[in-house]
């Protein structure tokens, strides 16, 4: 059961994938993801992967403060990065996103 489950939601996935690269969405497709929970499919806020070095400490740090506060380690960076760049004179465009249409009730 739990096999054939799988197997559904990869074959989703990559249809869902294909999707995204034929209609030139290329940058969404590593943003796909499965929610197991409601058994849907769909896409995040485009990000690129980016890979950082930091101290031991400073990761540490980033750690408890997840823990205590449930901000996850990427949205620290993130907010630190965006008030840098903003002390600094540069301005940040937020990501141009597209609304979803309100489901229908029955």
């Amino acid at each position: 059961m739990v096999g054939e489950w799988k197997e559904r939601v990869q074959q989703e996935t990559e249809r869902v994938t294909t999707n995204l690269i034929r209609a030139g969405e290329r940058k969404h497709v590593l943003t796909v993801h499965s929610d197991i929970m409601y058994n849907n499919i769909y896409t995040m806020s485009p990000r690129e992967l980016t890979a950082l070095r930091l101290t031991p400490e400073l990761l540490e740090a980033m750690r408890a403060y997840k823990d205590r506060e449930g901000l996850p380690i990427t949205a620290q960076v993130e907010k630190a990065v965006v008030e840098w760049l903003r002390k600094r004179g540069v301005v940040v465009k937020k990501a141009e996103r597209k609304r979803v249409a309100a489901r229908k009730r029955p």
